[in-house]
């Protein structure tokens, strides 16, 4: 019995130096991507173990990572929904010109369009226990793979998706859902980053 109890203190004991947790959060509709706020370079550090509709996202952090701000995504043929949640303390300020919603793919960064100023400042910051969607553009040179799914028919509008699957220059960009690493959300003084959401 004592050897196990050692056993079990010293697997804990490592989890507590190596500064690594396992977390859940709660479930959501918008469920492509989830990510919590951290310091960039420890993005390496991150990873989304698992997630069910009946026990919501498993992910490992560390304890720089701050879990109370965290955020999903959803992808989508002309646009990316990301609700930011907020159960911190502190209030997130928002700034239109200085907020940034980036997509990390392992050949490009593709900065997302914020849409309309006005719409954009419908609040001007994310309040503790609140949270905020945001229904940004995406790229004119980003391929969703949801364009593949459907039957092509002239003159709809998936025309048009099809047509945009090809950058200025004519070359295909590679960009679909499953090319994305990571998603990076920088609001004021907090950035959080996004990883893929297992399928369930």
């Amino acid at each position: 019995m004592k050897n196990l109890i050692k056993k079990y203190f010293s697997f804990f004991l490592v989890l507590f130096i190596s500064g690594l947790f396992w977390n859940c959060s709660s479930t959501n509709p918008i469920n492509d991507f989830f990510g919590i706020q951290m310091n960039l370079p420890e993005e390496n550090h991150f990873k989304i173990i698992s997630y069910n509709e009946f026990d919501g996202v498993k992910y490992q952090s560390t304890a720089k990572m701050e879990p109370a701000v965290n955020a999903w995504a959803e992808v989508s043929v002309d646009d990316i929904r990301i609700k930011v949640v907020n159960t911190s303390p502190r209030k997130i300020p928002l700034n239109y010109n200085l907020d940034q919603f980036v997509i990390i793919t392992d050949e490009k960064e593709y900065i997302l369009e914020k849409g309309s100023r006005i719409e954009y400042f419908s609040k001007a910051s994310i309040e503790p226990n609140s949270e905020v969607e945001f229904i940004l553009k995406l790229p004119n040179d980003y391929i969703s793979d949801a364009t593949n799914r459907f039957e092509f028919k002239s003159g709809s509008k998936l025309t048009y998706d099809m047509l945009r699957d090809f950058s200025k220059f004519g070359n295909a960009v590679d960009v679909n859902k499953e090319n994305i690493k990571y998603i990076v959300i920088k609001l004021s003084d907090r950035t959080l980053v996004l990883k893929k959401v297992p399928s369930t």
